[in-house]
């Protein structure tokens, strides 16, 4: 099966009008921090779903709020994310779980909180750094003049190596992957 991201564009379409809905992705949020794999009742995503959408503690959801939540999961959100493979519905058996077209759509989960800087802008600006220091090198500039082709070269290297870790531990941090509550809320 090609993904849908693969095909063409009415499907791209479609994609992007399935993930417009805030239930939607709080839905895949919650079943990604569950874990690939794992199947959970609709119940308990509706139960879930109803405390962040009432801002409410997962004890305090009342019948009629997760009743509301598990019609409108039922018969709308789950059967269309099922329609594109991002999550598996039983609708017999009253179970979802991520789909195999998951790790596909990854790329549309990342999340990139208000205050944090694009990390295009962080490498340029890394990039940038490294240019002065190594002109400045050349040019003979205290203290840089101590630096010479190689040691230049291994501290970019070095900088380079620890940044690029940090970018991905904060972003695998960043990913939906936790069960807590969604960015967006």
């Amino acid at each position: 099966m090609q993904s849908a991201v693969e095909t063409d564009a009415v499907e791209t379409d479609e994609l992007f009008e399935t993930l417009s809905n805030r239930r939607r992705r709080h839905a895949i949020h919650y079943l990604v921090g569950v874990g690939d794999g794992e199947t959970v009742a609709i119940g308990e995503l509706a139960e879930q779903l109803a405390a962040w959408e009432n801002d409410v503690e997962l004890s305090a959801v009342s019948a009629r709020q997760r009743k509301r939540l598990y019609t409108a999961l039922h018969q709308t959100h789950l059967p269309k994310l099922d329609r594109l493979d991002i999550v598996d519905y039983d609708s017999a058996r009253g179970t979802v779980a991520v789909g195999a077209e998951m790790p596909a759509f990854d790329v549309y989960f990342d999340v990139i909180a208000g205050d944090d800087v694009p990390w295009s802008q962080f490498y340029l600006g890394f990039a940038l750094v490294s240019l002065l220091v190594v002109a400045a090198s050349g040019l003979g500039v205290p203290p840089f003049v101590v630096l010479d082709g190689y040691t230049g070269a291994w501290l970019v290297a070095g900088g380079l190596l620890v940044v690029a870790s940090v970018h991905i531990v904060h972003s695998r941090q960043r990913r939906l992957r936790v069960v807590d509550s969604p960015p967006e809320r």
